[in-house]
């Protein structure tokens, strides 16, 4: 007798088989195995139709893959794939993202489906969890609402098994929502367009804080909406820092100021008009930092300062004073000889033992006698040597016979401070 193809027998032994069609993305290689299923409801136990299914194949570069949709009945089929290790993943339009799993196997871990040459694998069934939806509006402090606001769903506070899900952007009207979520108890985040010349605002969270410890939380229910939320956000856009930058030069060639904020980073420059005055708009209260930097002649000016913002409008002023310099000198443990060729010494701000900008860092060459200047500094600063050979480590930085590894290099305007960095092999 002769062989009946394999294809046809299996569309012929099983006919639910042939029903999803060959899908078009598809990655894998020929093969003469096959793999099928359904995907149900997890309460309900009906069919789910129209769902994706992705066949993911493991251990495999470049994640090769197949694709299908379920039928009317629930049903998927691949079939003629490669023998080898696959998961069964599946995205729907009204059920959370879930993939095949053992009874008794713990989301969001998913089991392996091996098949090997001719096996055919079939009534794997994949349950899925009904998601949530939520509809509200982001206004303002006066009612206003706020269009092109991102809304998304935060960190779960309890009873809530995290599920990816996709944010919204607000109408003009501020109306949002979120759809297909995750049953349980969630924090609510949203993040207010940027305004021309504003530092991009904080993130806020529900209903209208910008600590994450001061937020509320919202209640979601598998194959509910959550209706009439409403997200009031803090005043921020209206707040203003005034800067004033005070000196007692006649002139400056040039004036450069910058603001600061360190968490989560952020840094701009402030334009300053002729009377030296500059403002930074859309501020949230918090701890913020400044800097300027002048030129007269050759000589440089510079001034710091740290802003706790409290609201609404404030004022500060910088300072211009005379800048310092560190002249750095670099040795080894017992003489020992260390080659400085691409080597540079740099300088990064500190404040209270926190770099303010990890970022910005003074730097200059060091000499093939181990000696190098950083022009242009004030505060505290943190050394560090880039480009050194990782045999050696530093072990000592020493300013004034006190060592100041830790701490770092205190600075007064207008002063040259000598410091000593000793080097040992690891």
């Amino acid at each position: 007798m002769g062989l009946i193809p394999l294809l046809t027998a299996l569309a012929v032994a099983e006919p639910s088989l042939a029903q999803p069609r060959l899908p078009a993305s598809n990655s894998l290689g020929p093969g003469s195995s096959a793999v099928s299923g359904v995907v149900i409801d997890a309460v309900t136990r009906q069919p789910v139709a129209g769902c994706m299914v992705v066949l993911n194949q493991l251990y495999v570069p470049r994640n090769p893959h197949a694709i299908t949709k379920t039928s009317e009945n629930g049903a998927y089929a691949f079939i003629g794939i490669p023998e080898a290790e696959y998961h069964v993943n599946t995205l729907c339009d009204s059920h959370l993202p879930a993939c095949y799993r053992n009874e008794g196997t713990t989301p969001p871990r998913c089991d392996a489906v091996a098949v090997v040459v001719d096996q055919r694998k079939s009534n794997l069934k994949v349950s899925l969890i009904r998601g949530a939806n939520a509809r509200g509006r982001v206004v303002d402090a006066r009612g206003r609402p706020i269009g092109g606001a991102t809304v998304r769903l935060g960190m779960p506070v309890r009873d809530a098994l995290w599920s990816s899900s996709s944010p919204s952007q607000t109408k003009p009207d501020g109306s949002f929502e979120l759809a297909n979520l995750p049953a349980g108890e969630w924090r609510l985040e949203v993040e207010l367009p940027e305004i021309a010349g504003a530092l991009r605002p904080p993130t806020i969270y529900f209903p209208g804080v910008l600590q994450a410890t001061d937020a509320g939380s919202i209640e979601l229910i598998a194959g509910e909406t959550l209706d009439h939320i409403k997200f009031v956000a803090p005043r921020i856009s209206d707040n203003t820092l005034t800067v004033r930058v005070v000196t007692s030069e006649p002139t400056l060639s040039q004036l450069d100021v910058s603001f600061i904020r360190v968490g989560p980073l952020a840094t701009r420059q402030v334009a300053i008009d002729a009377s030296g005055t500059g403002t930074v708009t859309g501020l949230a209260p918090g701890h913020y930092f400044l800097t300027a930097r002048g030129m007269v002649g050759d000589r440089v000016l510079t001034a710091h300062d740290f802003v706790d913002f409290l609201g609404d409008d404030q004022e500060t002023l910088l300072y211009l004073q005379p800048a310092a310099r560190i002249a750095g000198r670099i040795v080894g443990e017992k003489s020992a000889a260390i080659a400085f060729e691409g080597v540079r010494g740099g300088a990064t701000w500190l404040q209270d033992g926190v770099e303010v900008n990890p970022l910005d860092i003074t730097e200059a060459p060091v000499a093939s006698n181990g000696t190098f200047t950083l022009d242009g500094l004030f505060g505290t600063r943190k050394l560090q040597l880039m480009g050194l050979d990782p045999g050696w480590e530093i072990r000592s930085i020493v300013q004034d016979r006190s060592d100041v590894t830790g701490s770092g290099v205190a600075l007064a305007p207008d002063i040259e401070a000598k410091v000593v960095i000793t080097l040992g092999r690891r």
